[in-house]
């Protein structure tokens, strides 16, 4: 896995004199999470995401009603790291804050997945 600790160290110098490092930061954040190892334990992603999902409906200033998450019929295991699973959801739900529509995030067993 490399080590971003000098890119980190950089963008805070950036962000100490008032530059814009959002970014340069997404990009930090999102090669970290592709470069993780998988976890030792599968994530259970029916509770990862509906805790994901809970946070975000407390969090979001917006109307109520505006995110659903429906959860699968079987728990479904996933050795994925926890950020990369957690940027793609905000990174979805970012597009729909935006768009002011409604959004589901929908956890479904792919079918003939080995």
């Amino acid at each position: 896995m490399p080590v971003f600790g000098p890119t980190r160290a950089a963008l805070a110098a950036a962000a100490a004199r008032g530059a814009d490092i959002l970014p340069s930061l997404r990009l930090v954040l999102t090669a970290e999470a592709l470069t993780a190892p998988p976890p030792s334990r599968a994530l259970e992603l029916n509770a990862e995401l509906d805790a994901l999902c809970a946070a975000v409906r407390e969090l979001a200033d917006c109307r109520a009603g505006w995110l659903y998450f429906c959860p699968a019929y079987a728990p479904l295991p996933a050795a994925v790291p926890r950020a990369l699973l957690q940027g793609t959801v905000l990174t979805f739900l970012r597009g729909v804050l935006r768009s002011e529509r409604r959004a589901a995030v929908r956890l479904a067993a792919q079918q003939g997945a080995a």
